[in-house]
């Protein structure tokens, strides 16, 4: 939902979209994490598929909203994409 949101804007988003998206973007503020992918990460509760956990967020990760390692190929464009929003949508 957060790339769709930084690629179309927040009017191509349901309002319960855009209600989610601002409660995750507060807990990653709140709980100062970041995503990080790791294909051998175990499913959990929360992420049922695996690949995926939140880690504290390090001054390494320049504002991002994943963790960049060597699973995550990043290209100039990804990182635009994966940047803490300035603007979140509105509710």
């Amino acid at each position: 939902m957060h790339i769709k949101y930084v690629a179309l804007g927040e009017q191509k988003l349901s309002d319960s979209e855009k209600k989610r998206l601002r409660n995750w973007y507060a807990e990653l503020q709140r709980l100062n994490v970041v995503l990080e992918y790791d294909p051998n990460i175990p499913p959990t509760l929360h992420m049922s598929t695996g690949g995926w956990r939140y880690v504290p967020r390090a001054d390494s990760d320049e504002g991002l909203v994943i963790r960049v390692n060597e699973h995550a190929r990043m290209t100039d464009e990804a990182y635009e994409y994966l940047r803490f929003p300035e603007k979140w949508p509105e509710a």
